[in-house]
């Protein structure tokens, strides 16, 4: 298991299956599938079967500066 403090990660899965181990939990995917991991989430792929699993990884990463409100659009 991974985890990125300052890059969110989409996952597409263009083949294949497997199971994405998200924080505490399970799921199973299978082709083309998307997964969306925020900031600082463990997860992690396995592959249980005898098929091959193919996954693209993108990763994101989240600026960490605070932006100053404008006034009339957001306080």
């Amino acid at each position: 298991m991974v985890s990125y403090p300052d890059e969110e990660h989409i996952i597409y899965i263009p083949e294949g299956a497997g199971i994405l181990n998200y924080g505490d939990q399970s799921y199973e995917l299978t082709m083309n599938d998307f997964v969306y991991i925020p900031t600082g989430i463990e997860y992690g792929l396995s592959n249980p079967d005898e098929y091959p699993l193919k996954a693209i990884i993108m990763d994101f990463t989240v600026a960490q500066k605070k932006v100053k409100s404008m006034p009339g659009y957001w306080q």
